[in-house]
């Protein structure tokens, strides 16, 4: 990297049609780190992020994390745009941040979705996004379509019906609830979510003894 402009372009180029093309995931790692240190001589990186997230995959998203606890100011800059997130702060935080980030992508990763934004159309893209329906019901999605995959059972397309009924600050709610009951507590879960949205925002909320999570 670095020998020629034409040399970097072929780089671009290629890194392009491996992930695009080919869905060559062995390459993310490498290429995560060349993304980094271009830019830390602050060299060209549209095309290296715009080839690395064509893999659509949200566990690619793991390579990039680490940066968010690097010495290089660069790094972290770079790592906060990336992910969508703000600064860390001191180094305690910054190791928070990245702990809090992996954890919350091992709960989200099978409800993550690929929204279209890039550099190329933001300067503050949110490249990858949470579905929050898809969580609500445990539904695994394509994160390159935003679709199911496997499809919706009629009673899992009610249930969505009386999500829909709630306000958004308590569908995130709902969401973060039944992801989290799901995973410690399918038995209950599978009560909980056939019981009616004012009863599921209230026990999410804490207001029964029933709360587990």
């Amino acid at each position: 990297d670095g020998l020629s402009n034409e040399y970097d372009e072929i780089l671009d180029l290629c890194a392009g049609v491996l992930t695009r093309r080919y869905r060559e995931k062995n390459i993310l790692s490498g290429l995560t780190e060349l993304i980094f240190r271009r830019n830390r001589k602050k060299g060209y990186l549209h095309d290296l992020i715009w080839a690395f997230f064509q893999i659509h995959d949200p566990g690619s998203l793991r390579y990039i994390a680490p940066y968010l606890r690097s010495s290089n100011t660069r790094d972290r800059e770079l790592a906060h745009l990336l992910l969508h997130l703000p600064e860390g702060g001191d180094v305690r935080k910054r190791e928070e941040q990245y702990r809090n980030f992996m954890s919350w992508l091992q709960e989200n990763s099978a409800y993550l979705y690929y929204t279209g934004e890039s550099l190329q159309s933001s300067n503050q893209p949110e490249i990858c996004s949470l579905d929050r329906e898809a969580k609500y019901l445990g539904k695994q999605i394509s994160p390159r379509k935003r679709k199911p995959v496997d499809p919706l059972t009629q009673e899992e397309e009610e249930s969505l019906s009386c999500f829909a009924q709630a306000e958004e600050n308590e569908k995130a709610v709902l969401s973060d609830y039944s992801g989290k009951l799901h995973a410690r507590n399918p038995e209950l879960w599978n009560q909980w979510i056939h019981s009616p949205v004012s009863e599921q925002i209230r026990v999410a909320k804490g207001g029964t003894g029933r709360r587990l999570v």
